[in-house]
């Protein structure tokens, strides 16, 4: 009986001591919406939109539209966390199209 007290005991320890995988990493919104889309979505989106008109020299003219567009599809992920996210409707359903687009 004591030697299952024991052993119960060390295990309980032992849970306690492991880092649990249940727990969600905390998000911690540090911009505003407004400073998002004026500090990331306008630069990286005029880029991407200056294309058709300003058409690239080179690979490494076509490596920064291609950093852009990850830059924007990132975006929608940091539009869904919560802190920014304004709503579970529109608001999630347009950040999950830009990040598709």
């Amino acid at each position: 009986m004591r030697k299952f007290f024991l052993i119960g005991i060390g295990l309980f320890g032992l849970s306690l001591s492991q880092p649990s995988s249940a727990q969600a990493p905390g998000f911690q919104p540090v911009g505003t919406i407004r400073q998002i889309m004026l500090g990331i979505v306008t630069p990286t989106s005029d880029v991407i939109f200056a294309v058709p008109s300003k058409p690239r020299k080179d690979d490494k003219d076509w490596e920064t539209v291609q950093r852009s567009a990850l830059t924007l599809s990132e975006v929608g992920n940091l539009l869904m966390i919560p802190g920014h996210a304004k709503d579970k409707g529109d608001w999630m359903k347009y950040s999950k199209q830009l990040i598709d687009a």
